[in-house]
């Protein structure tokens, strides 16, 4: 009895002892070094650039990639804190290395993310996006709901579809005299938002012809003779990359003669003079055109110029004003995410105007941007300047 009493007591002995070197091992010392906080704190603030940099879509990630660049040159020495700021841009067309970057994050000292070009890939990797807790700021995507999906983290700098829709009616109306329109829409959510809110400026009084674009090529030539008939004034195609140059073919071999209307969608070189030669005049909504701009503006456009002896398209200069907005969000809100998603969020809640290269920005409840929206004739010049 006496011996298991004793092995008792040195049990109780040796438990308060290891209990005592836990606390001094914890208090007794004082507070140790966090293994990551220096490299946290100590090392360079990034922004990451997402964009394709390989591919059939690799021409249109260099846009991006340089609009970035003009904003933060890798040689500018930019700091914010007293910290080192540069960009790394990583491959958009490679799902599986992009969710491994944006997973590692903190490690790799990423505070904020500037991308995509597309919104498959953007829906592909928004998971992680969340998960990952970094602002998330969408140039070129312009659907109305993209930045619902990143539950707080993303913002969107274009207009909407729907509001380059509403302006595209509105210049017909106002400025082209159009009192008949058409709309051929593809069936996709983008396709059936875009004809919504055209036909709405328009109104009961003035209906707009909607249009699915046909499943077989053969119905092309029905859909011209209905517009032959009806002869509408301006057709406006919702519509991506070729289907809108077979529409407008077939509607020239109707001899349809109207004038054609197309989002920044079809704002690329190899689209808007094909339109252009096909119809009596076209015009698109653009985010960004070189001539006409602001201060900011025309110093992107001279500066561009005289590195690259070319005008901006509009992916460079939605890619520099997003880049610039994170760099002043880092500047004026502070270095970690939290900090620069809550001066962001500012921009909403304030109801004050981003002013970038390409006009002004206005940010809605949940990182919903109104870029600015302008429309242009499709002119043989306006080619060398899309991308």
């Amino acid at each position: 009895m006496k011996r298991s009493r004793s092995l008792v007591l040195f049990f109780i002995l040796i438990m308060a002892a290891l209990a005592l070197y836990a606390l001094w091992n914890r208090y007794g010392r004082g507070p140790g070094p966090d293994p990551g906080a220096g490299r946290a704190s100590d090392g360079p603030v990034v922004l990451a650039l997402i964009a394709p940099t390989r591919g059939p879509l690799e021409k249109w990630g260099q846009a991006l990639e340089y609009g970035a660049r003009m904003a933060l040159p890798e040689d500018a020495g930019r700091t914010s804190g007293g910290r080192a700021v540069r960009l790394v841009v990583v491959d958009e067309s490679n799902p599986a290395a992009l969710r491994s970057v944006v997973q590692q994050a903190g490690p790799k000292g990423i505070v904020a993310f500037v991308g995509h070009l597309t919104e498959r890939a953007l829906l592909e990797t928004a998971p992680s996006y969340v998960k990952a807790s970094r602002p998330v700021l969408l140039p070129v995507l312009s659907s109305s709901r993209i930045a619902l999906l990143g539950q707080g983290w993303f913002y969107r700098l274009m207009a909407s579809d729907e509001s380059q829709a509403a302006a595209l009616a509105e210049y017909a109306i106002k400025t082209l005299g159009v009192r008949k329109a058409m709309v051929v829409f593809e069936d996709s959510p983008y396709g059936r938002r875009v004809a919504e809110a055209f036909s709405r400026v328009f109104g009961p009084e003035r209906p707009v012809d909607q249009t699915p674009y046909p499943d077989k090529p053969e119905d092309l030539l029905a859909l011209a003779e209905k517009a032959s008939q009806s002869r509408p004034e301006a057709v406006l195609l919702a519509l991506h990359g070729r289907p809108a140059v077979f529409v407008a073919q077939a509607l020239r071999q109707a001899e349809v003669k109207t004038t054609l209307l197309g989002t920044h969608i079809l704002a690329l070189s190899d689209l808007a003079p094909i339109l252009t030669q096909l119809s009596q005049r076209a015009f698109v909504s653009l985010p960004f055109y070189s001539e006409g701009g602001g201060p900011k503006g025309r110093a992107l456009v001279e500066a561009f110029k005289s590195r690259f002896q070319r005008h901006p398209n509009w992916l460079t200069a939605l890619a520099y004003d997003a880049t610039n907005l994170a760099l002043e969000a880092l500047d004026k809100g502070g270095p970690s995410p939290a900090e620069m998603k809550k001066y962001l969020d500012g921009l909403s809640s304030t109801g004050k105007l981003y002013t970038g290269a390409a006009g002004d920005y206005r940010f809605s409840d949940g990182g919903q941007g109104n870029g600015p929206v302008r429309i242009v004739q499709t002119a043989p010049a306006l080619s060398s300047r899309l991308p």
